[in-house]
């Protein structure tokens, strides 16, 4: 997956990912559809640090969240975050658990 690969850094196979949904994305302005997927990645999967294209004008930042600090990292005003980053990490939390079953 080339768009996991350039904005992460980690190598992943598309059978590995797990659609979570479709949202619209800019809702009022450009009302373009982002896609949400999950996977697990593992250290040994990381290649690149990741950050999206120069040339395209991507500026992304990986950011490392602990378990346990989840849902305080969505909540918290200091650390800006689009929606759909609060969305995912909303998700994991509750459907998690029942993934690896």
């Amino acid at each position: 997956m080339a768009e996991v690969y350039e904005e992460t850094g980690y190598k992943v196979s598309i059978s590995d990912l797990v659609k979570i949904t479709k949202v619209v994305n800019g809702v009022g302005t450009s009302g373009a559809f982002q896609h949400m997927y999950y996977t697990e990645v593992v250290d040994s999967q990381r290649v690149s640090e990741g950050g999206g294209l120069a040339e395209e004008g991507e500026v992304v930042e990986v950011v490392e969240v602990p378990r346990d600090g989840i849902e305080s990292f969505c909540y918290d005003e200091s650390k800006p975050k689009p929606p759909g980053c609060m969305m995912a990490c909303l998700w994991w939390l509750n459907n998690h658990s029942h993934l690896n079953k």
